[in-house]
């Protein structure tokens, strides 16, 4: 008559036990899905540094139209690609705009930019540093470390 009750104990103790692992299995479900949404977020931005290094492949003799339209406020011209065509520099700040628009539509706060540079971020204004594009993004909801809520990839081109 003196363990009556210790099965009922048992089976308390046991639903504990198994609510904190459920507890820290859902702590890690979360954190795994918040590294899912961070890798898909570089893999956009590492897609979109792909996309603007391979038009200015394409375009090699539009350099300069490239980086005068990253430094211009036009915007994109609607018969760049149709029969009537437009001017190499209309081309150039159409891309750059859909390509800086498909960034800032593809992520969080997205931000894309094009410019010339003595040291990756800071504009060369002289015009004959190496050229370098960026997309940053804001990662404020997915991670709360300092320094990596709002990352940049950049490659020198």
């Amino acid at each position: 008559a003196g363990q009556d009750g210790a099965a009922l104990l048992e089976v308390m103790v046991s639903i504990v036990v198994f609510s904190l692992g459920m507890i820290g299995m859902l702590g890690l479900v979360i954190s795994s899905l918040q590294m899912t949404s961070t890798s898909n977020y570089r893999s956009i931005a590492a897609e979109q540094l792909a996309a603007i290094a391979d038009t200015l492949n394409a375009n090699p003799t539009m350099l300069n139209d490239y980086v005068a339209a990253a430094t211009a406020s036009g915007g994109a011209v609607g018969t760049c690609f149709t029969e009537t065509g437009c001017t190499n520099a209309q081309l150039a700040a159409t891309e750059y705009r859909l390509w800086r628009d498909r960034a800032g539509a593809l992520l969080p706060s997205g931000t894309a930019r094009l410019y010339r540079s003595d040291d990756v971020g800071t504009w060369n204004s002289n015009g004959r540093g190496r050229l370098v594009a960026s997309v940053c993004w804001d990662e404020s909801r997915v991670l709360s470390i300092d320094g990596w809520r709002n990352p940049c990839l950049i490659v020198q081109l």
